[in-house]
Protein backbone atom coordinates (compact mmCIF):
# COMPACT_ATOMS: atom_id res chain seq x y z
CA UNK A 1 0.00 0.00 0.00
CA UNK A 2 1.18 3.48 -0.81
CA UNK A 3 0.89 6.36 1.64
CA UNK A 4 0.87 9.94 0.34
CA UNK A 5 2.03 12.31 3.07
CA UNK A 6 3.09 15.93 3.40
CA UNK A 7 6.67 14.64 3.17
CA UNK A 8 6.40 12.31 0.15
CA UNK A 9 5.22 8.86 -0.93
CA UNK A 10 5.97 5.63 0.90
CA UNK A 11 5.32 2.08 -0.27
CA UNK A 12 4.77 -0.11 2.78
CA UNK A 13 4.11 -3.84 2.67
CA UNK A 14 2.80 -5.99 5.54
CA UNK A 15 3.50 -6.97 8.20
CA UNK A 16 3.30 -3.59 9.89
CA UNK A 17 1.37 -1.76 12.58
CA UNK A 18 0.15 1.82 12.68
CA UNK A 19 0.57 3.67 15.95
CA UNK A 20 0.34 7.13 17.51
CA UNK A 21 3.19 8.47 19.63
CA UNK A 22 3.95 11.73 21.43
CA UNK A 23 7.47 13.12 21.19
CA UNK A 24 8.81 13.79 24.69
CA UNK A 25 10.90 16.70 23.35
CA UNK A 26 8.42 18.61 21.17
CA UNK A 27 5.15 17.30 22.70
CA UNK A 28 3.82 16.86 19.16
CA UNK A 29 2.05 13.67 18.11
CA UNK A 30 3.03 11.39 15.23
CA UNK A 31 1.08 8.71 13.41
CA UNK A 32 3.62 6.26 12.11
CA UNK A 33 4.07 2.79 10.67
CA UNK A 34 6.38 0.37 12.40
CA UNK A 35 7.46 -2.56 10.29
CA UNK A 36 7.11 -5.98 11.96
CA UNK A 37 9.48 -8.24 10.02
CA UNK A 38 12.64 -8.43 12.09
CA UNK A 39 13.85 -9.07 15.61
CA UNK A 40 13.68 -6.32 18.21
CA UNK A 41 15.54 -5.92 21.47
CA UNK A 42 19.06 -5.33 22.72
CA UNK A 43 22.17 -6.93 21.42
CA UNK A 44 25.89 -6.43 21.57
CA UNK A 45 28.49 -5.76 18.99
CA UNK A 46 32.18 -6.03 19.73
CA UNK A 47 32.36 -2.92 21.93
CA UNK A 48 28.90 -1.82 23.08
CA UNK A 49 25.21 -2.51 23.44
CA UNK A 50 23.03 -1.88 20.40
CA UNK A 51 19.27 -1.59 20.09
CA UNK A 52 17.65 -3.62 17.34
CA UNK A 53 14.43 -2.18 16.01
CA UNK A 54 12.37 -2.43 12.87
CA UNK A 55 12.16 0.58 10.55
CA UNK A 56 9.36 3.09 10.87
CA UNK A 57 7.73 5.65 8.58
CA UNK A 58 6.05 8.86 9.76
CA UNK A 59 2.67 9.41 8.12
CA UNK A 60 1.47 12.58 9.87
CA UNK A 61 2.39 14.94 12.68
CA UNK A 62 -0.20 16.72 14.84
CA UNK A 63 0.29 19.72 17.16
CA UNK A 64 -0.55 18.95 20.79
CA UNK A 65 -3.74 20.60 22.02
CA UNK A 66 -7.37 20.13 22.87
CA UNK A 67 -8.24 18.67 19.43
CA UNK A 68 -5.36 16.19 19.22
CA UNK A 69 -7.48 13.11 20.03
CA UNK A 70 -10.00 14.03 17.34
CA UNK A 71 -7.27 14.69 14.76
CA UNK A 72 -5.53 11.39 15.51
CA UNK A 73 -8.88 9.60 15.27
CA UNK A 74 -9.59 11.16 11.87
CA UNK A 75 -6.16 10.13 10.56
CA UNK A 76 -6.57 6.56 11.83
CA UNK A 77 -10.09 6.38 10.35
CA UNK A 78 -8.73 7.49 6.95
CA UNK A 79 -6.10 4.76 7.10
CA UNK A 80 -8.66 2.14 8.13
CA UNK A 81 -10.97 3.16 5.27
CA UNK A 82 -8.11 2.86 2.76
CA UNK A 83 -7.13 -0.57 4.10
CA UNK A 84 -10.70 -1.91 4.11
CA UNK A 85 -11.35 -0.66 0.58
CA UNK A 86 -7.99 -2.03 -0.60
CA UNK A 87 -7.07 1.37 -2.01
CA UNK A 88 -3.77 1.62 -3.84
CA UNK A 89 -2.95 4.97 -2.16
CA UNK A 90 -3.94 6.27 1.27
CA UNK A 91 -3.89 10.06 0.91
CA UNK A 92 -2.71 11.73 4.11
CA UNK A 93 -1.19 14.72 2.31
CA UNK A 94 -3.36 17.19 4.23
CA UNK A 95 -3.60 15.24 7.51
CA UNK A 96 -2.26 16.70 10.72
CA UNK A 97 -0.30 19.92 10.80
CA UNK A 98 2.35 21.11 8.35
CA UNK A 99 4.18 23.02 11.10
CA UNK A 100 4.36 19.95 13.33
CA UNK A 101 6.72 18.21 10.87
CA UNK A 102 9.54 20.43 12.01
CA UNK A 103 12.48 21.99 10.22
CA UNK A 104 14.18 18.70 9.32
CA UNK A 105 11.58 17.76 6.73
CA UNK A 106 11.04 19.20 3.27
CA UNK A 107 7.28 19.33 2.73
CA UNK A 108 5.73 18.66 -0.66
CA UNK A 109 3.25 21.20 -2.04
CA UNK A 110 0.94 18.69 -3.74
CA UNK A 111 -1.28 20.18 -6.47
CA UNK A 112 -5.04 20.05 -5.79
CA UNK A 113 -6.79 16.97 -7.14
Amino acid sequence: MWFKTRHGLADVQPPFEILAWQSPKTKQWAVYIRMKYGPEGEGRDLFRKVNLSNPYVYLAWVEDGAAVASQLGQIMASIETAIRSQALVCDLSTAGSATAWGKGYHLIQWPPQ
